[in-house]
């Protein structure tokens, strides 16, 4: 999915992607070099503490813009979802804003975890996994901050 990232329609002043690789031994990093070496956008940095959190922390001090949008390698995205989550942010003012979490699976395994993830059951009610919903929820999927607001 990480080209479904690279594919996003660019905003004016462009975007950049930082993937932090938590030293991948199954031949990941050879695919992101690849993928690196065909578009510029893409840096690749080392996450020697082999968790998200810390992976992410480096992606956000290494991250050059105003604005960071953190985005999962493994979701799908509208073309026009980094777009979107500027304009929201800039028009609303918000601290945080992002799209709705909504689980697709390709095997039977993975569609009964999706149905399970998007029944009220599961969610208790959340806004955020309703995509017709557009408001204010108690927590978004990843998430775009203006990088100020982030670091304080």
């Amino acid at each position: 999915m990480l080209r479904c990232i690279l594919a996003q329609d660019p905003p004016p002043e462009g975007f950049e992607v930082i993937v932090a690789d938590g030293m991948s031994d199954d031949g990941t990093r050879s695919i992101l070099q690849e993928i690196a070496k065909q578009d510029d956008r893409l840096r690749i940095i080392d996450n020697p503490g082999l968790i998200v959190s810390t992976g992410l922390n480096a992606a956000i001090r290494e991250a050059r813009g105003s604005v960071i949008i953190r985005m999962d390698a493994h979701t799908k995205y509208a073309s026009d979802y980094v777009r979107n989550c500027l304009a929201v942010l800039q028009a609303t003012g918000a601290d945080n804003v992002g799209g709705p979490w909504v689980a697709e699976g390709t095997r039977p395994v993975g569609k009964a975890i999706a149905v399970a993830f998007q029944s009220p059951f599961s969610f208790g009610g959340a806004r955020g996994h309703n995509p017709n919903y557009e408001g204010i929820v108690d927590t978004v999927y990843l998430g775009c901050w203006s990088r100020t607001l982030l670091i304080k």
